[in-house]
């Protein structure tokens, strides 16, 4: 008998779940009850348990993104690996991952090709009509955008009904993306520019962490949202407190050399390694980051900060303070005096650090976690809400805090 071991559905928000850790080997012997892995989301860390007795096989990596409800590995009665075994990729922390992308017999795409079409806006079954007669891949989806061999996606359209002849389509050159109209001319800014608030493109805006970032700069006299790019398709030609979702975040580069902006900012917190990733993408090639700080928050003498950091309110960061790039820092967070941060981390609401707390890269925090002086928390950990850090971390780590600890038996008569 085998048993399917399936993404859980934790946030009614999410339907895609990092798969953060397997703990145990594929071919492990476990009993029911036992934690076999763990789940990550924006906002919390979750242990998945065996259903059953059995040996447990991985079908998906750690590190990789999973639709809730999909198999992510298996229980089976012997040590033989399920048959057909599957495609399982090695652990890659440098960017964000995706689920094994070898289709289903009969399915006409990829699940990598459908999230490429998916983010590009594109009509994917159009793409399909044009390359009959085998899977697309990634590599058809990203060929079809290259050239502009397909539609936008309508939420219009009726799939039930047979698809029309498609329209010829004007080729655009090779690696190009459509960009929106370019912006109109200011009179008092272009008249001015020396004096022109710095104007930022929020990159992620389109969920909450867009709101709050938008908040920030409306009271600002020295910094300007002017734009916000988000790889949902669906808030694609909204605003964000009157400021337009013009795409997905691959516009930023062009936008930014078209002059549009002065450097970009990015707002993604649920997955840190995507984030790293767009970071050094943009970053290679030469586009600006700032630092986004809200005025409520408190910065001390002796602060050393790089780039690309947004700092939520009534924050404090301390004297002596050291903070690397593109770090996201939740409102309420405390960093103490000669604490260092590295860089593409992410902190939840009321993280605070005690005195010299040396913290790494990639390094992620649920909220309310606290973290005594001295210690050190390693390159790519993760810290679960609650957490009340009292022993140096080492890279790599996952960190629960305990629960349903009884301090005092009740008494059964009362």
């Amino acid at each position: 008998m085998t048993t399917d071991i399936r993404m859980p559905s934790v946030s009614a928000n999410e339907d895609r779940v990092l798969l953060a850790q397997w703990l145990c080997d594929s071919g492990t012997k476990v009993r029911r009850g036992d934690t076999i892995c763990t789940v990550e989301t924006t906002k919390a860390t979750v242990e998945v348990e065996a259903e059953a007795d059995g040996y447990v096989h991985h079908m998906a990596a750690a590190g990789t993104k999973v639709p809730t409800g999909d198999v992510i590995g298996m229980l089976t009665e012997t040590a033989q690996a399920p048959s057909p075994a599957a495609d399982v990729s090695p652990v890659d922390r440098t960017g964000p991952q995706e689920s094994p992308i070898n289709a289903p017999a009969g399915r006409k795409w990829t699940r990598k090709a459908e999230i490429v079409a998916r983010r590009a806006g594109l009509e994917i079954e159009e793409i399909y009509r044009r390359l009959g007669g085998r899977t697309l891949t990634e590599a058809d989806i990203r060929a079809a955008i290259d050239t502009g061999a397909a539609a936008p996606v309508s939420s219009d359209t009726d799939r039930s009904k047979p698809a029309s002849p498609p329209a010829p389509v004007k080729e655009r050159p090779a690696g190009t993306r459509p960009i929106p109209a370019p912006a109109m001319r200011d009179l008092m800014d272009d008249a001015n520019p020396d004096a022109r608030p710095q104007r930022l493109l929020l990159l992620g805006g389109g969920a909450g962490a867009g709101a709050m970032t938008v908040d920030i700069l409306a009271g600002s006299r020295r910094q300007r949202a002017v734009g916000i790019l988000d790889n949902n398709p669906d808030v694609h030609g909204n605003a964000v407190g009157g400021v337009p979702i013009l795409g997905s975040c691959d516009l930023a580069e062009q936008l930014w050399r078209d002059g549009m902006c002065d450097a970009v900012i990015l707002l993604i917190t649920k997955d840190r390694y995507e984030r790293a990733e767009l970071f050094g993408k943009l970053s290679a090639r030469g586009v600006p980051f700032a630092n986004v700080i809200d005025p409520s928050t408190e910065i001390k003498g002796g602060v050393r900060m790089g780039t690309g950091n947004l700092i939520m309110g009534r924050g404090y960061i301390s004297t002596g303070v050291r903070i690397g790039d593109n770090n996201f820092f939740g409102s309420l967070t405390c960093i103490e005096h000669h604490s260092s941060v590295g860089s593409h981390c992410t902190f939840g609401p009321r993280t605070t650090t005690s005195g010299a707390v040396s913290i790494g890269d990639r390094v992620k925090t649920g909220m309310s976690v606290s973290v005594e002086p001295y210690l050190s928390i390693g390159d790519d950990a993760l810290v679960a809400s609650g957490c009340m850090i009292t022993t140096d971390i080492p890279g790599g780590s996952v960190v629960k805090a305990q629960t349903g600890h009884v301090i005092r038996p009740r008494d059964a008569a009362a």
